[in-house]
């Protein structure tokens, strides 16, 4: 049965995001083994838009969407740059906020054929809480969406009672994609990821079992009747259905 998503017309964003920027450096054509104290030269660079909710906000904004945004910053060039990114694809910038204290966060990725290496200083991204989102300007959208919960941490706390807030508002659905390091039966974090259940609408990225399994008290065992726990609580859930990690495999379950 297709899922039917909520519309408000007076919505000024088509959907609204919170979540981390940081810009990915990529160097190409290292060995996967690194000596150490030698220089190795890369055969390519490149330096892209990094974070998961900051490339999905710009990749929306590309395609004609009206994308609200709420990220946090250091005072620096690696931010200064990605904002750059950010408006010349017309992503609405107008609630940011800066810390003095703290650095924008870099990923460095090391490609290897089909594996890479992957670097990262968090910088900011895990200091950004629920003080400084606009709950207003976060609800004047159709759609509320967060990334990466594994590194938010200072979010985490708080989500459970802002999707509570939201879902009371005029925003339509809620997505949440955690990414599967969030999903490690990590009892605190999958306590949170059980009360997003409650509140959000999709859920994407990640293993649902682990949750639904925490659900049920079985912290990792047996999770035959899991996916039907877990489909009661979302309308529907995009998540990665186990397997080997990195597989594409996934699943989409529609409860309604």
């Amino acid at each position: 049965m297709a899922t039917t998503l909520p519309i408000n017309p007076e919505a000024r964003f088509d959907i609204t995001i919170a979540g981390e920027t940081n810009l990915d450096l990529i160097l190409y054509g290292l060995p996967a083994d690194m000596p150490l104290e030698r220089e190795l030269l890369a055969s390519g660079f490149e330096a892209t838009l990094g974070g998961s909710s900051s490339i999905l906000a710009h990749n929306l904004a590309r395609l004609g969407s009206k994308v609200g945004f709420i990220t946090q910053l250091g005072r620096d060039e690696l931010g200064s740059i990605a904002l750059q990114r950010l408006r010349e694809a017309s992503v609405d910038l107008s609630r940011i906020t800066y810390r003095d204290d703290q650095k924008t966060g870099v990923t460095l990725l090391l490609p290897h054929g089909d594996l890479r290496h992957i670097l990262t200083y968090p910088g900011v991204i895990d200091q950004m809480d629920r003080a400084d989102l606009d709950v207003g300007y976060l609800s004047s959208s159709r759609h509320f969406h967060i990334s990466s919960l594994f590194l938010q941490t200072g979010l985490q706390p708080g989500l459970p009672e802002l999707f509570s807030t939201l879902k009371d508002s005029s925003a339509g659905a809620a997505t949440v994609r955690g990414g599967d390091e969030c999903f490690s039966f990590a009892s605190s974090r999958l306590r949170m990821t059980s009360e997003l259940r409650i509140y959000g609408d999709f859920l994407g990225g990640a293993d649902y079992r682990a949750v639904a399994a925490h659900d049920a008290g079985r912290e990792g065992g047996q999770v035959e009747d899991a996916e039907d726990g877990f489909e009661e609580g979302y309308g529907a859930c995009l998540a990665r259905d186990g397997g080997d990690a990195g597989a594409p495999s996934s699943v989409i379950c529609d409860a309604r």
